[in-house]
């Protein structure tokens, strides 16, 4: 891969973030999510239209993961927003080539109910509240 084409690359991993910020809308939210060999979490508050990021977050790392997952290689993205309430809405998207599929509230439960070390299913996450993702609208 030479320069130009990574930075295309990069260029569609930051409108990839951009939209995930955008959808989360306003408060508090812990954006995970990994692709290729990378992974990250980044803790953010938005307020209007401004994204705040949290002390000693890594830009770069999530910068770095979506560039991995807008590839051929993929990649997976679940935002949490806590709510008022106690509890946590949960929305998840597969990356693909640059699209963003969003999950169901179904696959995101099943996904979650697994786990990944010895495939036992284990309980729901108390107060984990699952939502359909909506659409990301990623220009080109």
């Amino acid at each position: 891969m030479d320069s130009r084409q990574f930075r295309e690359l990069e260029q569609r991993a930051k409108v990839l973030l951009d939209a995930l910020f955008d959808a989360a809308g306003d408060g508090c939210h812990v954006l995970t999510g990994g692709g290729g060999p990378l992974s990250f979490s980044l803790h953010f508050h938005n307020q209007g239209t401004v994204t705040h990021l949290s002390v000693g977050a890594e830009l770069e790392d999530a910068l770095m993961t979506a560039t991995f997952a807008v590839t051929e290689a993929g990649g997976a993205f679940i935002l949490r927003t806590p709510r008022d309430d106690g509890t946590a809405r949960l929305w998840g998207w597969r990356i693909s080539n640059g699209d963003a599929k969003p999950l169901t509230s179904l696959w995101l439960r099943n996904a979650y109910a697994v786990d990944h070390e010895t495939g036992d299913l284990i309980p729901p996450e108390p107060r984990a509240r699952y939502e359909d993702a909506p659409c990301l609208h990623l220009s080109r």
